[in-house]
């Protein structure tokens, strides 16, 4: 059996603290988006651990891979979601990375 913990869990971070199109609506909030996308993942990495010690469940994420926009379209703006999403990309794969 194979579970998923979060559903494109980018979305909090990036359109709740971002871009403000979800909850909690704050724009522009990096350290936020981040700081939620990090909470995210724990959750993920304890549910993960619970899971396989107790039900011997395949847990998984589910992360979206397609590309997205900015109501402001700016190359910059669109180049540093990109940056949070990659970087995040890797963090769903097991592998670290250094900054964002």
């Amino acid at each position: 059996t194979t579970w998923t913990t979060h559903n494109e869990p980018w979305i909090i971070g990036v359109l709740g603290y971002l871009l403000g199109i979800h909850a909690p609506g704050v724009r522009d909030d990096w350290r936020a988006a981040l700081t939620a996308m990090h909470h995210v993942l724990l959750s993920h990495g304890q549910a993960t651990r619970l899971w396989r010690e107790r039900a011997h469940f395949t847990v998984i994420v589910t992360a979206m891979g397609r590309p997205i926009y900015t109501s402001t379209r700016t190359p910059e703006t669109s180049h540093r979601i990109s940056l949070v999403l990659m970087r995040t990309g890797t963090v769903f794969a097991g592998e670290p990375f250094s900054s964002v």
